[in-house]
């Protein structure tokens, strides 16, 4: 292009000149807090089993009755324990006994 855009004064804003040093340290809003750097007190979240690296998730095909009737007798129990963990569980003393 010829002429001067309306645009031509962004780039140049945008782009450090040569002589100016690069700042590489992190702004504040940037710095993301360490558990160690929390306010004391505060209590850690457990880590989710989908961002677990020891977790992968599969499909698992059930029969529609047996998983509600699994889902409901977990909720009655009031263990705590979800779907993938008693998989997890049965599926686990299956592989020691089998070994």
């Amino acid at each position: 292009m010829a002429g001067k855009t309306k645009y031509d004064g962004l780039l140049k804003r945008t782009e450090p000149a040569q002589s100016e040093p690069i700042d590489e340290t992190p702004k504040a809003s940037e710095v993301v807090p360490t558990p160690a750097a929390r306010k004391p007190g505060r209590p850690t979240k457990p880590l989710a089993k989908s961002k677990d690296p020891n977790m992968k998730g599969y499909t698992l095909i059930l029969n529609i009755d047996t998983h509600a009737d699994a889902s409901s007798l977990l909720k009655k129990l009031r263990t705590g324990e979800d779907m993938s963990e008693l998989v997890e569980r049965l599926v686990a003393t299956w592989v020691k006994e089998n070994k």
